[in-house]
């Protein structure tokens, strides 16, 4: 069962993951979307995955509808939205942010997806930034690791605590 947290609380778990010394990153960029990975091995007999994934462009206009949530609550959603996601998956497989490998996942209320549309205007990436800032930290951490400007350190244990903290929740 997947555990949906907010986009605060995910950047916790998500610098701990990025800033490791230990984790080996993955970069798939394309005219789509951008994806970082981030493999995290000797936790468990399993590796661990944190995955952060951006859909480009401007979503299409369309009516919003209400969709029931596992708690009994409503969200609107539109259609076509593109939010950012966030996620800790166990393994390595390819499972998208909701699966039973999943322990769990933090999605922008905004989209985010214009920020790294090139056809957007200046004053749009700009707001579009603004509203999700969560996202932007652990998207700029996520690019900084990557491109090797960003100073690692041994958080093993920290992570270690984590799982296992998550883990618990979720049973």
């Amino acid at each position: 069962m997947t555990q949906r947290i907010s986009m605060a609380e995910m950047y916790d778990i998500a610098a701990a993951f990025i800033t490791d010394k230990d984790t080996k990153v993955q970069v798939l960029a394309d005219q789509d979307r951008i994806e970082y990975t981030f493999t995290k091995h000797k936790l468990a007999d399993y590796p661990y995955c944190l995955v952060i994934s951006i859909e480009r462009g401007a979503p299409q206009k369309c009516r919003p509808y209400l969709s029931k949530r596992d708690d009994g609550n409503y969200d609107v959603v539109t259609r076509d939205n593109k939010p950012g996601h966030v996620y800790l998956k166990r393994g390595t497989g390819a499972t998208g942010y909701a699966g039973n490998r999943v322990l769990v996942t933090a999605q922008t209320r905004k989209n985010v997806g214009r920020a790294f549309d090139k056809t957007q205007r200046d004053i749009v990436k700009a707001f579009t930034r603004f509203c999700s800032p969560s996202f932007f930290n652990v998207h700029d951490l996520a690019s900084k690791r990557a491109s090797g400007q960003l100073a690692t350190k041994d958080n093993d244990r920290l992570l270690f605590s984590v799982i296992y903290r998550l883990k618990e929740k979720i049973r």
